[in-house]
């Protein structure tokens, strides 16, 4: 194919229309796509904002190519599968029939040959390694491995060869033909090009049973890809023998590779506690934490041994560091697992210094329901005291309304107080959830509880209650030939949409993020999942409903659940976290926790003008 298809990664994406093309560069110690191009695509253009449900007449047959899987021909052509049908890699394009086909694709003006496989000649294995097909290269390898040191000259002859590629296949097969192959690639090592000194020491790390002697010579190579090879090496050795080297490795870290960094923390791992000190005395010096350069102290935030909790804690409160580094400090503690980093998360969390309180809040919360569940006793840890306050109080108040020796007028009294409460309608909705609610109370309670301050208890009440006045009907059609104002849509957005969705900077992040939402659906579309919230609901938002054993009830998106908890955040914004020993009953909504229009009041126009606002540009937002 060309100089300018070399290590090129091809990606078959069936739901995009399209081969990628990869390039990749170096980064420091590691790799990154230089750049990403269409190899080959159906679409007449490339757009990152691509509807996947569009089946317009224009774009129906743009759409007709999906190519599964992408391979190399041994004549150095490129071959594309495409398939189709009703169901596989149809995004609802409802063909009415299956299609499959493979694509030959060459340069053009340029005629290719299908080669003559030899592997009976030493010459025809050599061929055969040099293939651009993987699987006849395999061949050639597999071969010229048996024949062992007799045919280490025609190998050794690749390393000159002007395609990279070629000349690493014969860097990897030198070392498997025997002890000579074996000090040809160790010779390598002394090469000027850092890629090939890499790849020879992978290489003969692939092979060799003893790789540390070579990591020795070369721990101080100049290359950073090198020395993190070598300590990726060392995480196979004991680490007795491997840590001099590894020490020196770590002193030439530069403190912001993080390829290098994530090395040396595979590497360590296990024995952080034995490597902080004799790091800190070999880059810190006499330095306090305070004074730490960024090698230092990123090295601290990725091994965040135990023996490390009192420097991260003068970092995290220390007004005299930025931001970022008051927050990495933080964070490393979050990774701490015992009881002094929790009972010191919990400390931060009462810091004078808004920011430290509020990054070690949201740790305690995370935490609370996995790795320090039980190492605090969380009943006395309470991140919103007034809602725990008002849930007390709403629960001693639900007790009146279940008690049937109390007349009908004074639990509807408490019903009202409750279910004009966000915290008491949730209670109701609890009872309801789990057929518990008074059947005497109902007629009481339809009339009260669609009055309720949080619209997630409204929305809920229309599970189990029958509204008055029904639900509100809208017309698609109607709504979507009204003219409609972009700039009035931004003020219905803030004002009915914002309390839980963003878009760019305005909002709240409890529900999707919108500042995408009018690329990927159309108009009649936008409408409809607007109107009807419940009729789709995104599998990461699907709202479910906790009753627990000491009366309460939380609603809203399972954040986390594990052996020992489960999180829930609600349409505020926050989190739960409920032990599953204290959980009576767990359901899954069929309902979103997006209300309907009707049920905020919203007119026709209003809805015509938010679904403009949904579609126009928000890069400036």
């Amino acid at each position: 194919m060309g100089k300018s298809y070399r290590g090129m990664v091809l990606s078959a994406d069936a739901g995009r229309n399209v081969i990628f093309g990869y390039h990749s560069k170096i980064v420091n110690s590691g790799f990154v796509p230089a750049e990403r191009s269409n190899f080959i695509t159906s679409l007449s253009q490339d757009t990152s904002l691509y509807v996947w449900n569009d089946s317009t007449a224009n774009s129906r047959q743009e759409k007709w190519f999906r190519p599964s899987d992408v391979a190399i021909g041994t004549d150095g052509a490129v071959y594309v599968a495409d398939w189709y049908d009703p169901v596989v890699g149809g995004h609802q394009m409802q063909d009415k029939k299956g299609y499959g086909r493979i694509y030959r694709i060459t340069p053009k003006g340029k005629t290719l040959h299908t080669p003559v496989i030899d592997l009976t000649s030493v010459e025809g294995q050599v061929e055969a390694l040099k293939n651009p097909a993987i699987n006849v290269r395999g061949l050639g390898f597999n071969e010229l491995t048996k024949q062992g040191e007799a045919v280490i000259e025609p190998v050794r002859s690749l390393l000159n060869n002007e395609n990279p590629y070629i000349k690493a296949r014969a860097i990897w097969l030198l070392p498997r033909l025997g002890q000579n192959g074996i000090l040809a690639t160790a010779e390598l090592l002394k090469d000027s090009d850092e890629i090939t000194r890499a790849t020879a020491f992978r290489s003969l790390r692939a092979t060799v049973p003893v790789i540390l002697p070579y990591a020795v010579s070369m721990q101080h190579d100049p290359s950073p890809i090198v020395r993190r090879e070598i300590i990726i090496a060392l995480r196979d050795i004991p680490f007795s023998s491997a840590k001099p080297v590894l020490l020196e490795l770590i002193k030439k870290y530069d403190g912001t590779d993080r390829w290098y960094l994530e090395a040396i923390g595979a590497t360590v791992a296990g024995h952080e506690a034995e490597m902080y000190p004799e790091i800190k005395m070999a880059l810190a010096l006499n330095k306090t934490p305070l004074q730490w350069d960024q090698q230092m102290s990123t090295l601290a935030w990725r091994l965040h041994p135990p023996d490390a909790l009192d420097d991260l804690l003068l970092r995290a409160t220390d007004s005299m560091l930025t931001p970022k580094e008051r927050r990495a400090a933080i964070t490393a503690i979050g990774f701490i697992h015992n009881k002094k980093a929790a009972a010191a998360m919990f400390t931060l969390s009462k810091h004078t210094t808004t920011e430290v309180r509020t990054q070690a809040a949201y740790w305690l919360s995370f935490r609370q329901g996995n790795d320090w569940h039980a190492l605090l006793n969380w009943k006395n840890i309470s991140f919103n005291t007034a809602f725990e306050r008002k849930l007390a109080v709403m629960k001693a108040i639900m007790k009146g309304v279940t008690d049937e020796h109390i007349s009908l007028d004074a639990r509807k009294g408490r019903l009202e107080k409750m279910a004009n409460d966000s915290i008491g309608g949730q209670l109701l909705i609890g009872l309801a959830s789990e057929d518990r609610f008074p059947a005497a109370l109902v007629p009481f309670m339809e009339k009260s509880i669609f009055n309720n301050p949080d619209i997630t208890v409204r929305v809920q009440a229309g599970k189990y209650f029958k509204q008055p006045g029904g639900k509100k009907n809208y017309s698609i059609p109607g709504i979507a030939s009204l003219a409609a104002d972009a700039k009035m849509g931004k003020t219905v957005f803030t004002t009915y949409c914002a309390s839980c969705h963003k878009i760019g900077q305005e909002g709240t992040n409890v529900g999707p993020e919108l500042g995408m939402i009018g690329k990927k659906f159309d108009q009649t579309a936008l409408l409809d999942a607007i109107i009807n919230p419940s009729a789709g609901v995104m599998a990461a938002y699907e709202p479910w409903l906790i009753n627990t054993k000491d009366g309460g009830s939380f609603f809203g998106f399972m954040v986390s659940n594990n052996k020992r908890a489960i999180i829930i955040k609600d349409v505020t914004g926050k989190t739960h976290s409920i032990a599953l020993a204290n959980i009576r009953s767990r359901q899954k909504q069929t309902k979103s926790l997006m209300p309907e229009p009707g049920l905020r009041g919203m007119t026709e126009q209003e809805l015509a003008d938010v679904v403009k606002y949904l579609q126009s540009d928000h890069r400036s937002n």
